[in-house]
């Protein structure tokens, strides 16, 4: 019987590189169309396409009583307060005030106008809400990969799995 290990391991790197390039097409597609930043809205929707069996996942570990409801209704409030803070942050801007100096030409004065230079809280849009997500998954996937050879990894996942943290993931 022939090893075809490195067959496999190239086909997994290939799929994984197209299916990354594809995406990264359909995000400039979408910016290209004007719909908004591409990528970002991409990542959007994939969170957001995970709140149900989230929410499902609550209640169930809420009913079957490995949540308590207190918990849960922190977790929510606490879930709440993070997206109208995100909200607060993307909609927000400075606005810098500029005073215009009068001019004269000849009888007439011209200027002295007063406007404002907006510019916003957050200039990377919604890419550090992204990374932020991405760096508290960070101690859920060490303990799925390690769980198995360090007690600490195994004892961390199980205190996770009993709270249910990963649905908030």
């Amino acid at each position: 019987m022939v090893n075809n290990s490195f067959g496999l391991k190239f086909l997994f790197v290939v799929s994984l590189v197209v299916g990354a390039m594809l995406i990264m097409w359909f995000g400039e597609q979408i910016t290209l169309m004007g719909i908004g930043n591409g990528s970002s809205l991409l990542i959007f929707a994939g969170i957001v396409a995970r709140f149900p069996a989230d929410i499902q996942k609550t209640v169930t570990a809420v009913s079957t009583g490995s949540l308590s409801m207190f918990l849960a209704v922190v977790i929510l409030a606490v879930f709440m307060a993070i997206a109208a803070c995100i909200v607060f942050l993307e909609k927000g801007d400075r606005k810098i005030p500029i005073q215009y100096a009068r001019r004269i030409i000849g009888q007439r004065v011209y200027g002295g106008q007063s406007t404002y230079i907006p510019f916003k809280i957050n200039t990377a849009g919604v890419m550090p809400v992204i990374f932020a997500s991405s760096i508290l998954q960070i101690p859920i996937a060490l303990s799925a990969f390690l769980g198995d050879r360090f007690a600490f990894f195994r004892a961390m996942g199980e205190s996770w799995d009993a709270v249910a943290w990963y649905t908030m993931y």
